[in-house]
């Protein structure tokens, strides 16, 4: 996000404020929680366990399938391709195409 030009930013969060608010809302929570527990009588010890759930969900996520390029990426398209865990990874200039990356299946 921090590559992405910040009115396209603003525009897809804006776009899905109720959504983001929830997320940031959770968010603030487990930082609040983090922060406590730098205040525990064995802050490593607990930071360990509040980190490893994190360590293995990434751990857990699934690797590249490699490229793939998607012509006419229209909302249906990029919907699918965000529920199936994939991403973009580049816009054409024309922005009729965009490079993507869907997770190993």
């Amino acid at each position: 996000m921090a590559a992405t030009r910040a009115a396209l930013t603003a525009a897809m969060c804006g776009g899905n404020s109720a959504a983001v608010a929830r997320r940031l809302d959770r968010l603030i929570a487990e930082l609040t929680e983090a922060r406590h527990l730098l205040t525990a009588p064995d802050p490593i010890a607990a930071l360990t366990s509040w980190l490893a759930a994190g360590q293995r969900v990434r751990a857990g996520w699934p690797g590249e399938s490699g490229p793939e390029q998607v012509e006419r990426a229209d909302r249906r398209t990029l919907l699918e391709l965000g529920r199936s865990g994939g991403w973009v990874t580049g816009v054409a200039d024309s922005g009729q195409s965009v490079r993507t990356v869907r997770p190993a299946r």
